[in-house]
């Protein structure tokens, strides 16, 4: 698969910047009819962060009960 470059004619997909700024995550949206749609690679990317976020959360609240 390839990835749409800047300035290419919305497809109905997001398109990153890159390839190398996908790979690290930082992709632009494309905004159709008001919603930001994120390239599939980034999604995967942004989704693992909220993901890694959440774990953390659960992590130092059970941390906390356990020291009360």
């Amino acid at each position: 698969m390839t990835t749409p470059r800047a300035g290419a004619a919305p497809t109905g997909r997001a398109e990153c910047s890159s390839p190398p700024e996908a790979l690290r995550g930082s992709c632009r949206p494309i905004t159709e009819v008001g919603e930001p749609v994120l390239h599939r690679r980034c999604a995967n990317v942004e989704e693992s962060a909220e993901r890694r976020t959440t774990v953390l959360a659960e992590r130092e609240a059970r941390a906390r009960s356990l020291r009360t």
